[in-house]
Parts: structure tokens; C-alpha cells; sequence
């Protein structure tokens, strides 16, 4: 039997008062006091503020223990029992070697400058957080798998009644100047909400009626306004419960007479591209699903990006293993 925390509700803090963090204080208080740093995580939910003994059930106590990480522990109290647990055990930071401060600090600068073409060098981030170009790769990663989940988890429609969506679909990935390599096209289908500014990116294999009406129905709420250029694969809309507009673009990027447009769409393409190329070192294909689930979330969260990606973290209980 497992260790168990204790079931508990986190006590979530404003925003202001969770943003107003910044790098500098996860490096100097942070780094240094790493009873602050337990107490900060255990206030937002992050760390279990009580643990479950999995051999006798005793609720354990926390102790100090230099050979810890973190220099305590959970330890059972009962005389014939004494196990030591992790005090990381069943929390985000389960499984990872690193001091919590430089998780906490490389958290903060991946949501602040997620989705973003400029962001902080990654030499300057190994530096700044004492970490190999490995590690730093690796979460962020784990951080895109964040992002990946959390569509999983909160499925939003776009659009509704009298409501406009943009859609339409971009390459993003082949050969430069027909040099190099030869590697599979890799084709992006996106919605974009002009009121709310809300979008959605869908890597696809084809651009068929039979691959693109079925992720329409699964991000685009019925009754909506859908404007495309009159690729043949949007033929068939008007008849799913959508109203149709289209523009051709072979003779006006806005139609003169509807005002129908997929400017707004690809704008949204060109910031997700600009995105990806600022990616240190070149952007691995088969990675483009988890680069698209970055950029929506930046798109979703980025007033309050930090605050918002820890609590997912403590709501959804992500653990790295």
C-alpha cells in the first residue's frame, strides 16, 4: 500500500497576491530558506500539509532528515514501524531530483514567456536556475504536457449563436527553399473567436471534409458564423448547424460586398509560428501538437500565466515521474 496524503482542499490565493512573486525572490528567499519555500508550496496546494503511514495507517509527523532534498521528511510515529516518506511523496514534484526553488523558478520562467517569440536565452535560464540544457529541455516539456492536458481535461467550445469563428489551415513544417532533407508536410487546422480571442490548433494529416467537419463539430458550438476561403473542405457547413461565409481569397483577402475575412486566423498562425522559431534550436516535428498546446494556453492564460499554470498543477495533481 502506497503513502496516502491527506485529502484537503488548497487554499487558493488571489491573483495579485500569487503574481506578485517574482524570479528574483524565488532565487534569493527561495533558494535559501527552504522551510518558506515548503510552506509556500503547501499553501497553494502543492505539497501535502499530512501524510497517511501505508503500513499502519498512522498519521505521520515531518522530522528532519539531512538526507533528504529537502532536509525533512514524513516519518511514522509507531515504535514498531518508523517508515520514512518522502515529503514530496504524490505531489508535482514527486520523482525529480531538483531543489523545489528550481522548479518553481523555471515554472515561472517558462508560463511568463509561454507562446511568446522572445523569452529568456536558455543559457541565460541554465545559468540563473543551476541547471544542465537537459533538464531545462525535459520541463519544459513537462510543461507542455501541462498545457496538452489541460484541453484534455476542460474541453471549451468556441463560438455560439451570432458568434464569428475563423477558420482555416497553414503548413508548418517542410523543407526551406526545397533544400535540405526531405520530411513529411505538416499541416495545422485553427479556429480563431474574434469577441472572446479564443482559438484552437489542430495538428492534421488531411485537409478533407472527413478529417476537418468532425474537429469542427469538437471546437466550434453550434449556430456559429463560420467565415473560410472557399477551400472545397468547407463546402458542407452550412449544411452542420453553421452559418457559412467565405472569401475568395484569389481575389480579396476581405470580401467587399460580405466582409468576410480569415485575417484574424492567420494572424493567429503567424504568432504560433513565430513562436515555435524562437524555440532554442530547431522544433522537432512530431513535438508540433504539444508547441500547438502551448501556444493556445499562452493565448488563454496569459494575463496571470503563472498563477493559472499552478493551479492546474494542484487541481489536476500532475506528478513527475
Amino acid at each position: 500500500m502506497a503513502a496516502i496524503p491527506i485529502p484537503q482542499i488548497p487554499i487558493l490565493p488571489e491573483l495579485d497576491e500569487f503574481n506578485s512573486i517574482s524570479l528574483i525572490e524565488i532565487g534569493h528567499r527561495f533558494k535559501y530558506d527552504v522551510d518558506a519555500t515548503i510552506a509556500w508550496c503547501r499553501r497553494y496546494g502543492l505539497l501535502a500539509f499530512s501524510m497517511s503511514c501505508p503500513r499502519c495507517n498512522a498519521i505521520c509527523q515531518q522530522q528532519p532528515r539531512d538526507s533528504s532534498i529537502d532536509r525533512v521528511c514524513w516519518r511514522c510515529p509507531e515504535r514498531n514501524c518508523r517508515k520514512v516518506i518522502n515529503i514530496r511523496h504524490g505531489s508535482f514534484f514527486s520523482g525529480s531530483h531538483l531543489q523545489l526553488w528550481q522548479i518553481i523558478g523555471l515554472t515561472y520562467i517558462w508560463s511568463t514567456g509561454a507562446g511568446k517569440a522572445r523569452s529568456l536565452s536558455q543559457n541565460l535560464i541554465m545559468k540563473e536556475l543551476c541547471m544542465s540544457e537537459h533538464t531545462v529541455v525535459d520541463w519544459k516539456q513537462f510543461c507542455r504536457d501541462i498545457c496538452v492536458q489541460y484541453f484534455i481535461n476542460h474541453p471549451e467550445l468556441i463560438g455560439g449563436p451570432g458568434v464569428i469563428v475563423e477558420l482555416d489551415e497553414s503548413l508548418f513544417s517542410r523543407r526551406k527553399n526545397n533544400v535540405g532533407r526531405v520530411r513529411p508536410e505538416r499541416w495545422v487546422f485553427g479556429g480563431y473567436e474574434q469577441g472572446r480571442k479564443k482559438g484552437f490548433l489542430v495538428e492534421v494529416e488531411r485537409r478533407d471534409a472527413a478529417t476537418l467537419l468532425p474537429i469542427i463539430h469538437q471546437w466550434v458550438a453550434p449556430g456559429t458564423t463560420i467565415w473560410t476561403d472557399r477551400w472545397a473542405a468547407y463546402n458542407q457547413i452550412q449544411n452542420r448547424g453553421f452559418d457559412h461565409g467565405t472569401v475568395n481569397h484569389q481575389r480579396h483577402f476581405v470580401d467587399p460586398a460580405t466582409g468576410v475575412c480569415t485575417n484574424r486566423v492567420e494572424s493567429m498562425w503567424s504568432r504560433a509560428k513565430a513562436q515555435m522559431k524562437a524555440q532554442q534550436g530547431p522544433t522537432n516535428p512530431e513535438l508540433i501538437p504539444e508547441y500547438l498546446a502551448e501556444y493556445m494556453w499562452s493565448e488563454r492564460f496569459g494575463v496571470s500565466p503563472f498563477y493559472n499554470l499552478w493551479h492546474q498543477i494542484a487541481n489536476d495533481i500532475y506528478v513527475v515521474n
